[in-house]
């Protein structure tokens, strides 16, 4: 059997490893499973294998499409670092606000973290 790695942010996992981003890492559903894969240990905010609760839930909707209090959603739930697929509608919000810094950016994901910054 072969599986098709070219769906999923491999490039972009291996660059949260070696940077050693906190844990906590929010990461839409249909990444998740591969995330625990390569990352066992790390801890994700929302996960396929059902890791969450309602509270959780809940933040990672209004998330997805942010609306206008998302940044109380990450900060209730202690979420610095973000890996979304590029040009997501969370990852432009990000990529605009100063709070937040694109770390990594290739041709399907980027990941933000919390801190200083801007657009690129």
């Amino acid at each position: 059997l072969t599986f098709d790695f070219s769906a999923y942010p491999a490039d972009a996992v291996r660059h949260i490893e070696n940077s050693k981003f906190s844990d906590n890492i929010f990461v839409r559903e249909t990444w998740s499973g591969y995330l625990l894969w390569e990352m066992p240990d790390r801890r994700l905010f929302f996960d396929a294998k059902g890791g969450f609760s309602r509270k959780a839930a809940v933040a990672h909707t209004d998330l997805i499409k942010p609306r206008a209090d998302w940044q109380a959603a990450t900060d209730n739930n202690g979420i610095s670092t973000f890996l979304l697929e590029r040009d997501s509608p969370l990852a432009v919000v990000l990529g605009e606000n100063a709070g937040w810094r694109r770390e990594y950016t290739d041709s399907l994901s980027e990941i933000f973290v919390r801190g200083s910054g801007g657009p690129d």
